[in-house]
Parts: C-alpha cells; sequence; structure tokens
C-alpha cells in the first residue's frame, strides 16, 4: 500500500496498522520507525495518544529497522487496537500527550463469571500494571498466577484523562455488568501459520471491510472456506480470530451436535443457525468436523445425513449478505465430504493446514510461554528442534505440563522446608528447560504418523570430504532449481531423481539434508514404517499421499531413505510380498507422474543396491546414481576438522588421527568425537568442576578411542 499520510495540526501523523513483534503483546506498547518519532517531535518510551475509532494511549518504541514494513507502519497488539476500535491496515492517529500519576484506579473484569479478587489481591493489580499508560475505557490484561489470563476494564481513573499507573495507584475492582464473555484471540496468538492466516484474511476480511470495493470491480465475494488439517492444528483458533478482529458475529457449530433423531428438526436448527448470522451480519458461521454432518450422499444409508448435505446446499445456494456472512468449514478426512459441496459457489476455496515446521513451532513456544517465567537456560529453538510432528495444541500441553513440573518441584521443596505454599513468596519461581523436557516425554505428537515436512540447518559445509560429490550435486542442483520452463535444452538434461548408494555411515543421508539445507528447501522423509500396513490399499494410499504432499510443498526435497525396503525386489519369496508388490507398483507410477514435475527433487538412498527393485533404477526414473565410498585420509582429516573443532586439537594431532583412522567413515569418527566429550564431562562432574583435562590428556583418549574404533571396524568388516 502507499500512501502519504497527512500532518493534521493537533492530530499528529497518520499511520497504518499492523501485527505486534511477539514481545510486545500485553505490555502497552507500540512501535513506529525512527524518522516517524523525529516527525512527531517525541522520544522512544514516551506516552502518545493513539486515535482511531475510540482514543487510547500506550507507551511508544522504535521498530527494527530489518522489518521490510512500510515507512508509516504502527505496531500494536491486539488489546491496543481493540482499545484504538482499530483493526489491521486500518488508519489511526497518532500524537504527543502528556501523562499524569494514577492515584485511583477503577476495573471491572470483562468475565461476568469472574468473581472479583479480594482487596489484597486487587492491590496487587497496580504491581503487576506498573507504568503502564492507560485511559477510561481502556481493557488491560494482567497474569495471575494460578489464574491465568485476565481481562479487566477501567471504568474510572482519578485523575481524568491520560494516567501511568504506579505501584502505590489504589486500585477498586467492581463487579462486572457484561452480559457474556468476550473472546479476545487475536492474530498475535496464532504462530506459525502466516502463510494460511493470510489466505483467509483476504477471503474474509475485504468483503467486511471494502465491499464497495467488490462491487466498483463487478465481483462477487467468496461464500466459504474450507479448512484441512489435523486436529489441533489451529483451525478453530484462525476461525474466531479473524471472526474478533473484524468485529463479526462468531458462531460456531459441533457437526454433531446439529444431527437429531426427529424428522426436520437438524433442517431447522441449520435454518435458524443461517437466518441469525443473516440478522447479525457481518458472521461467520464456523461448522467444525463438517464431515459429520456431509458425508458422501452416495456412500451413506440414513435419511437424515442426505437431508441435512442438501439443507446446507440451499443454504449456502441463499445467501444474500454476500461477503458479510461466510461460512468457514474444518475437516481432518476432506475425502468423507460430499462432492457438491466442494464446488466453487460454495466452498470456493479449500485451505490446507499444515503442522508447523522448526521455525513456526519456535513461533507457538514463543506464544505459549509469553506470559510464563522462564528461567534463563530454557532454550526455546532446541525444544522447537525436538518437537517434530508436534501440532499447536501439543505444543499448549507441552508448556502446560512444563508448568506443572514446576508446580510440583516447587511444592515438594516447600513441604520439605516447612513452608506452607499460600504464604510463600514466589517470586523466585521460574520454569526451567530440565522441566520442559521432562514435560517432552509425557506428551505425544498429534501429527507423528503424518508425513511432515523439514526445513534442515545443514549445509554442505558442514560435511567432510567429498569434495566432487557435493560439486557435482551443487551444479546439478543449481540447475534443477534456477532453470525456468521456458528454458527447454536446461530443462531437458535435468535428471528425474538422485540415487545415493554405498557402505552405512558414508553420509549419503547427511548430504540428502545438506543439500536441501544449502539451498533452503524444505525435507520430506519417507520411511518403510510409516507406509506399511495390514489392510490391502493403505500403503498405496501413504504412498499417494506422500507425492501429493510434496508438490503441495514445492520446491522440495522428497527424500526416500533406505529406499530398498520401500521398493524390494519383487517377487514371491516374502511373506508380505502382495503388499509389497502393490507398494512397488504404487511407487513407480507416483514417480513417473512427479517427474514433469520438476520441482520435486527426489532422492532414494540404500546400502543394499542388490535389493533394490530393477524397475526403480531403469533410464528416466533415478538417471543420477552417486557412489558414496569411505574416506580417503584427505577426507578423514577435513572430517576431524569439523567434528573435533570444539576440542582444541593441534593440527598435528589430528593429522595423526587422520592418518591412523585407515577405514573409518564419518559416522566413526564423529562417534569417537562423541565418546571423547563425554569422558570430558565426566571427568568435570566427577571432581565437582574443579578438574578439567588437558589438551594432551584430550589428545590421548581421542587416539585410544579411534584406535579402538578401528578394531571394531574391522571386526565387523570380517
Amino acid at each position: 500500500m502507499s500512501w502519504i499520510p497527512n500532518k493534521i495540526e493537533g492530530k499528529g501523523l497518520t499511520f497504518v496498522v499492523d501485527e505486534a513483534q511477539g514481545g510486545d503483546v500485553g505490555k502497552g506498547v507500540i512501535r513506529v520507525y525512527q524518522e516517524r518519532l523525529e516527525e512527531l517531535g517525541i522520544k522512544p518510551l514516551d506516552i502518545v495518544e493513539v486515535l482511531g475509532a475510540r482514543k487510547t494511549v500506550a507507551r511508544i518504541h522504535i521498530m527494527d529497522p530489518s522489518s521490510n514494513l512500510p515507512l508509516n507502519t504502527v505496531r500494536m497488539d491486539g488489546l491496543i487496537r481493540e482499545n484504538s476500535g482499530a483493526g489491521i491496515d486500518d488508519f489511526v492517529d497518532i500524537r504527543k500527550t502528556e501523562a499524569k500519576q494514577c492515584e485511583t484506579l477503577l476495573v471491572a473484569p470483562t468475565d461476568p463469571g469472574q468473581a472479583p479478587p479480594a482487596e489484597e489481591e486487587a492491590q496487587q493489580l497496580a504491581m503487576m500494571l506498573a507504568k503502564r499508560p492507560i485511559i477510561t475505557g481502556d481493557k488491560v490484561e494482567v497474569q495471575i498466577f494460578g489464574l491465568g489470563s485476565k481481562t479487566f476494564l477501567v471504568e474510572g481513573t482519578s485523575p481524568q484523562g491520560p494516567v501511568i499507573i504506579n505501584p502505590s495507584t489504589f486500585v477498586r475492582v467492581k463487579k462486572s455488568d457484561m452480559a457474556e464473555k468476550e473472546s479476545r484471540i487475536s492474530y498475535e496468538d496464532i504462530g506459525g501459520l502466516d502463510d494460511e492466516l493470510k489466505k483467509i484474511r483476504e477471503i474474509v476480511e475485504y468483503p467486511m471491510r471494502y465491499p464497495e470495493i467488490f462491487t466498483k470491480l463487478g465481483i462477487e465475494p467468496l461464500k466459504g472456506i474450507l479448512m484441512i488439517g489435523p486436529s489441533g492444528v489451529g483451525k478453530t483458533l484462525i476461525a474466531r480470530a479473524v471472526a474478533n478482529e473484524v468485529k463479526a458475529r462468531f458462531i460456531h457449530i459441533d457437526g454433531p451436535e446439529v444431527m437429531n433423531k426427529f424428522y426436520g428438526e437438524s433442517e431447522a436448527r441449520l435454518r435458524q443457525i443461517f437466518t441469525e448470522a443473516s440478522s447479525n451480519a457481518p458472521a461467520v458461521i464456523f461448522i467444525d468436523e463438517i464431515d459429520a454432518i456431509c458425508p458422501k450422499r452416495t456412500e451413506t444409508h440414513g435419511n437424515v445425513e442426505k437431508r441435512v448435505v442438501a439443507q446446507i446446499l440451499v443454504l449456502m445456494d441463499g445467501l444474500k449478505s454476500r461477503g458479510q456472512v461466510i461460512v468457514i468449514g474444518a475437516t481432518n478426512i476432506p475425502d468423507m465430504l460430499d462432492p457438491a459441496l466442494r464446488r466453487p459457489g460454495r466452498f470456493d476455496r479449500e485451505i490446507i493446514i499444515n503442522p508447523s515446521n522448526r521455525i513456526g513451532r519456535h513461533h507457538i513456544l514463543k506464544i505459549h510461554t509469553r506470559r510464563m517465567p522462564l528461567a534463563k537456560n530454557v532454550d526455546l529453538e532446541r525444544l522447537a528442534e525436538l518437537t517434530h510432528g508436534f501440532v499447536g495444541s501439543d505444543l499448549a500441553a507441552l508448556c502446560k505440563e512444563a508448568g506443572m513440573v514446576t508446580l510440583r518441584r516447587v511444592l515438594s521443596k516447600l513441604r520439605a522446608d516447612g513452608v506452607n505454599p499460600a504464604e510463600a513468596d514466589l517470586s523466585q519461581v521460574f520454569v526451567d528447560q530440565a522441566d520442559f523436557l521432562s514435560a517432552f516425554r509425557e506428551t505425544e505428537p498429534s501429527a507423528m504418523r503424518e508425513f511432515l515436512p523439514e526445513r534442515p540447518r545443514t549445509k554442505l559445509k558442514d560435511i567432510g570430504g567429498l569434495r566432487e560429490v557435493k560439486k557435482n550435486l551443487g551444479m546439478v542442483m543449481e540447475i534443477c532449481l534456477q532453470a525456468s520452463a521456458a528454458e527447454k535444452d536446461a530443462r531437458a538434461i535435468l535428471p528425474r531423481g538422485f540415487f545415493f548408494t554405498g557402505a552405512p555411515g558414508t553420509g549419503k543421508t547427511m548430504m540428502a539434508k545438506a543439500l536441501a539445507g544449502e539451498y533452503e528447501l524444505p525435507v520430506l522423509s519417507v520411511h518403510s514404517s510409516a507406509l506399511f500396513s495390514k489392510y490391502i490399499g493403505e500403503s498405496e494410499k501413504g504412498i499417494t499421499e506422500v507425492f501429493k504432499k510434496a508438490k503441495h510443498i514445492a520446491p522440495c526435497v522428497l527424500l526416500l531413505d533406505e529406499v530398498d525396503t520401500i521398493a524390494p525386489t519383487r517377487g514371491a519369496g516374502s511373506v508380505h510380498a502382495g503388499t509389497e508388490q502393490r507398494l512397488v507398483n504404487q511407487l513407480l507410477v507416483e514417480i513417473d507422474k512427479a517427474v514433469a514435475f520438476q520441482d520435486i527433487i527426489i532422492i532414494a538412498t540404500t546400502n543394499r543396491m542388490d535389493l533394490v527393485d530393477s524397475a526403480l533404477l531403469r533410464s528416466g526414473r533415478f538417471d543420477y546414481v552417486v557412489n558414496f565410498e569411505s574416506p580417503d585420509e584427505a577426507d578423514r582429516l577435513e572430517i576431524f576438522h569439523l567434528s573435533a573443532a570444539d576440542l582444541g586439537l593441534s593440527d598435528e594431532v589430528l593429522s595423526k588421527l587422520a592418518r591412523i583412522s585407515d577405514g573409518m567413515n564419518g559416522s566413526d569418527i564423529e562417534s569417537c568425537c562423541r565418546m571423547v566429550r563425554m569422558l570430558k564431562m565426566s571427568t568435570l562432574f566427577k571432581s565437582g568442576g574443579k578438574e578439567v583435562l588437558s589438551q594432551d590428556q584430550v589428545a590421548l583418549e581421542f587416539e585410544k578411542a579411534v584406535l579402538e574404533m578401528e578394531a571394531k571396524t574391522k571386526l565387523v568388516r570380517k
């Protein structure tokens, strides 16, 4: 959006609203660029008025120059947006103001079911909100230990106007006058789903905010969205957040609750819901588990389901408030839905909500730990790496379980010390990394049975040796990714797939992931354990789903690891010969269909080429076969330099180790490094941190580990 703000006397500057930075949520701060601060004549941490549909106040900070947002952008969280009556992409005016110290504060809980806190507890609100600028009519959010996040409405202040709360402010809490609890889910509460959220916002927000543009263009807004994804991935959360941000009525329907055994009751309930939505437009009708009420009519034997499907089709066709009422359906088994619902004009757009990758999981963990007292040793990036297969609800459960582990630990210590937990000082209670790791053992990932893409962090420079292999593969990957469809000569010479073969531990799987990491591609790994099923057709269906997902996330690397277990030689010798034969047949069909889709780079690895079905190796499927040989002395020296970089060994020692480690491969060398590190840590722990191995001792232990590993390697080969 390119526009020039107008500087009006007394109004300050006009800005366009965007989401807050993750760390600013709930702190009452907004951010603008340094240049705009100078134009406003204010300094960081000053108090400013934010004027949207209503007026609020906030503390201003400088925006990170690397945000890549337009110059006239202000970042604010959902609470400040609500207080100012502005949404994402709306315009607000910002100007400097003077705030006085708040002497008395009158607040009321926004939840009518919440009992007002006692006098001592009420006074703690002033401590929690200290230095927060507010004005009458604002909502403030506090984190109360043991009760979670609570929201209060500011009903009065003394003195009036913009004020700053301080620890000595006298706080009075009155009973809530609100009829029902309001939903306060905002876009900052959703992590790892930026692309999906952007698509849904375009469909829902634009018709509700700018209907005149659609009229001018002569196009009709979409009627419905179908969100497809595993349970717990965030479908309902997205729908609630979008409805809340556009101030639309949110009507939630659980699929099974609509069904009724009495004739006509289910249809009447649906008609009532759509009438209510039209009367209270703008509105969002969210149908959860829509497959339960709209199954395929050709495959169901009940008349109720057929009538309900027909009624929903009629209601969606009859929607007159185009753009002001939108239907959002959610399911994790879209193939069960009646096809008539999935055509344009009903559910016009289908959006797949995939489980988040490592970066997305890190964002989700930051959201769920936003109000947790974290110890300094908590490494959320490491937790994001460990939680492969976790969806949003799993990560929320992980954080809750970590809090419970902390609670049990603290209560046990307090009781051992003879301290009453109700009277204990909880200011030094923190959730540490060990609590998260304990919780991790108790939490199972919901999506682990799914085929999930990951973005590796390994680069080609992290692999020692294999210089020619890296050079040749890098050259081919460059052509694969940069040659456009118009460059027929370049695309004609591209290999259909890469086949890595060689002894175990020579770096086949690591090279595949390093190629993906070097070119920032997601990797979709396939293992036989996730494919084989005792039911006829399930294994073939799994292969089809893998390639379908690869096309969806392309460009990507599809890694068929240990392909000899996925595509063994077809024959009657195996107990599972029938399943294996069908699986190989389906794999060959999918590879043949995918070769034209050049954005999918298929890499297969094996250390038993003799067991792989010969049809897989013919020209046109895997044209580029790479043999990974055991490293020579120069390669081993390079691997030692990479693997033992933290051990501080001299070049002379590393050269000697490379010379005496004949026959060892990369995984053997890495194993030796781990053994030496364990010995160093063991010595350190046993001495209570007083004794540390010298470099000569480390070199000697390393030499022993290498000789032992070399002897073991020779024994295995015999």
